[in-house]
Order: C-alpha cells, then structure tokens, then sequence
C-alpha cells in the first residue's frame, strides 16, 4: 500500500491567480472573523490597559515630626487593617500626621498607539513563524527550500544577470 504525503503550502499575503480576495475570503470566513475577533480583544485590552494607567491617583502619607514619610497606602483613606498594622509597628497614629497625595496622570496616547500597532503585528509574525517552524519540524522543508541544494547559488560567478533593468 504507497503511503500518500499530503503537502500544504502556506502563502502569506500571496493568492492564487486565478480566486479573487472576495473569494479566498468567502472560503475562510470562519477563520477571517476568529482573527478579527481576537485582533479585537487585544486591541479593547491594550486600550483598557492604557485607561486604567491614566486618570486621577491619590495616595495617603504618614509623615513623623521630622517631615519623613514613614508609612504610604493607595487611596484617600486607610483601612482598618493598615491602621492595625500602622499603630503595632509606629505606635498610636494620633501622633502623626496624615498627608493625601493626589496626582493627576494624562493618558499615554503614544504608548497606547505603539502598542496597539505593535503588539497585533508581533503576534500574527510569531504565529506565522511557528506555523512555519512546525511545518518545517514535521515535514523536513517547507516550500521550495527542499529544492535549493539542487540549484545554483545566487551569487555564482557562472550566473550572469538577467533582469531587466540591471546590467544586460
């Protein structure tokens, strides 16, 4: 019984001649809409991201008799718990005093544009470049790299140029 090998071979941002985009996007629409949806949700995360780092920040200091910030909790106010903790290692908090800290940060438009660029692009080239390493992993070549030992080099002094509008 011959052994059958199924070969696939992956083009990226290359068609077949013949099937227009409308076409190859009518054959994958499953796969068109999974990318897109994904595509969306690290894009709603980065912005996400972005919008919590950004906005209105308050922070409450404790400050001994001499000016020094001694103790420092997220917030306008401190909790029980930091309270207990605060009074058994500094002692009552009465005979401190309480600063709130309040800072107002702008949203990081360039570093939510650059990420929202390139964080899609790195995942789909590191996908693609998995695709590749399994392809080539499980197959032993991927495409016509099978056939370049039995090619000449490019660069071979035999080779004589032939493309138009390079030396003749």
């Amino acid at each position: 019984m011959p052994k059958t090998v199924f070969m696939v071979h992956f083009h990226l941002f290359a068609m077949v001649p013949q099937r227009s985009l409308t076409a190859v996007i009518r054959e994958n629409k499953t796969l068109f809409i999974l990318v897109a949806v994904g595509l969306f949700l690290i894009e709603l995360e980065i912005f996400t991201l972005a919008a919590i780092k950004s906005g209105r920040k308050s922070w409450l200091q404790v400050v001994d008799q001499r000016g020094t910030v001694i103790h420092e909790t997220d917030g306008e106010n401190l909790s029980e718990f930091n309270k207990y903790y605060f009074e058994k290692t500094f002692g009552p908090f009465e005979n401190y005093e309480v600063r709130l800290q309040t800072e107002v940060v702008p949203f990081p438009f360039r570093a939510w544009f650059v990420a929202a660029v390139g964080i899609p692009v790195e995942v789909i080239l590191l996908f693609a470049f998995i695709i590749r390493l399994t392809w080539h992993y499980f197959t032993g070549a991927i495409g016509e790299a099978a056939n370049l030992s039995k090619t000449k080099p490019l660069m071979s002094p035999s080779l004589k140029w032939s493309l138009p509008g390079l030396v003749g």
